[in-house]
Order: structure tokens, then sequence, then C-alpha cells
């Protein structure tokens, strides 16, 4: 989602991390800039509960192993 934002930042012509170039209709350059702090923010703790999902299901999944010896 960062990723995405920053290309259309970037695209338009803005400055890294200058959310109040992005336009958007009926928003004033501060109410921009708080948007894109607020989607950047959720963006991270997506990112961040997903990563921390991901490593508890790979470090609790159960590995089945047959014995060769015993079946």
């Amino acid at each position: 989602m960062q990723c995405l934002m920053l290309m259309v930042w970037m695209v338009g012509g803005g400055e890294f991390l200058n959310y109040a170039n992005l336009e958007i209709p009926g928003l004033e350059a501060p109410s921009r800039r708080s948007l894109g702090i607020v989607l950047t923010q959720i963006g991270v703790a997506l990112d961040v509960a997903v990563t921390a999902v991901s490593i508890v299901f790979s470090l609790s999944a159960e590995e089945i192993v047959k014995d060769p010896i015993n079946g």
C-alpha cells in the first residue's frame, strides 16, 4: 500500500512524505497531510500484524514425520 501511495505522489510531482501534494477534491492541505499520515500508519500496522501472524503460524505448525522403522 505504501508503494502505491509513494508512486502516486512521486508521479504527481510531489516530494517524498509530503502528503499535502496529493490532490483530493474537497480536502485542504492540512487534511490531506493528516489523511496521508493515517493511511501510512494503517498500512504499517497491517504489515506488522500480517508478519506477526505468519511467524506464529509457521512456528506453531505441526510437522508430521513418519518413522521409517516403527511406521
